[in-house]
């Protein structure tokens, strides 16, 4: 199914799995769009199901390019939306929260970004996040739970670090993983920035949690990756060694621009990534801080916090 940006990896993919009964389960439903109905209801005619078939709806995690259609679906189908406890509140519909608004304009703020740049981010996120319809109610999806299909039966595993309730699914006799956006054959899965209204510090390290989520599908059995963006592929454990090394050079990178003295994030990743968009902001900023975390984790940075900013030092020389 077709998406609006760019940067979430091309097209998105939803999934039908056949259960015992001759009924669906469904994981993730697309955005929810004109264009990403359409070319959801020609897949169902193609595969000569209907929508009344669906009986369970699985979201892998709360982006809208995952949930986007969920809310429709649920009312076309009766189909109960399960979701990760730690990301339901991102599929839950809510009035506008000012007070998690101006936490995440303070938490950029620190990291360096100018004023006008974050107004034209959360202007961009906004406007997505109103086009999107929420649930008003989900189930908990809980990680170890076992999913009867037709076929085989699946696991769900939760996967922090792309969000914080991400699950995957793993058909361990089949050998199969339906990994969402957590390992994605061509390009890196960002694990973004959480800020919520009283947690201006992020007691979430995406990317320190991504890299432990990692190990767990290492040392899984796989013959076949299902991603949420992109062609399935094999040979998971290339993958991970890509993604390692990749992050491995940009933190290398990091490491290298911070011989020069202290520095913001934004500094960082305008050294980094040259002139971006300010509605790119997020993307660009999520990756920087996700890198200084690790290599504060691992003792090579320090923060340095000032009256009204960070900045990060090496502590190698």
């Amino acid at each position: 199914m077709s998406i609006p940006f760019a940067a979430a990896g091309g097209q998105v993919n939803v999934y039908l799995i056949d259960n015992a009964d001759g009924s669906l389960t469904m994981f993730d439903t697309g955005l929810g769009n004109p264009a990403g109905w359409d070319a959801l209801t020609a897949g169902f005619l193609a595969a000569g199901r209907r929508l009344q078939d669906v009986r369970r709806i699985i979201v892998s995690h709360g982006h809208m390019d995952h949930f986007g259609a969920a809310r429709a679906l649920h009312e076309r189908t009766g189909a109960p939306v399960l979701v990760h406890p730690r990301d339901a509140a991102k599929v839950l519909d809510r009035p506008e929260d000012p007070q998690r608004r101006q936490a995440i304009g303070r938490y950029f703020l620190r990291l360096g970004a100018p004023l006008p740049a974050i107004l034209q981010m959360g202007a961009r996120y906004g406007k997505q996040e109103r086009a999107t319809a929420r649930l008003d109610e989900v189930e908990a999806l809980d990680p170890g739970l076992e999913l009867e299909f037709g076929a085989f039966r699946a696991t769900v595993v939760h996967t922090p670090g792309h969000t914080p309730g991400h699950v995957v699914l793993h058909a361990d006799s089949a050998r199969i993983l339906l990994s969402a956006d957590h390992l994605l054959g061509r390009i890196s899965p960002c694990p973004l920035i959480e800020v919520g209204p009283r947690d201006e510090d992020k007691s979430f390290r995406a990317l320190v949690a991504y890299f432990e989520s990692l190990e767990t599908i290492e040392a899984m059995e796989l013959d076949w990756v299902l991603p949420g963006h992109g062609e399935p592929f094999t040979g998971h454990r290339k993958a991970i060694a890509g993604l390692r090394a990749f992050y491995e050079k940009r933190q290398a990178r990091l490491l290298s621009l911070l011989q020069d003295g202290p520095r913001t994030p934004y500094e960082i990743a305008g050294a980094v990534f040259g002139k971006t968009r300010d509605d790119e902001l997020y993307l660009t900023l999520s990756e920087i801080v996700g890198n200084l975390e690790v290599l504060e984790d691992s003792g090579r940075v320090e923060r340095l916090r000032e009256a009204d900013v960070d900045r990060y030092r090496s502590t190698t020389p």
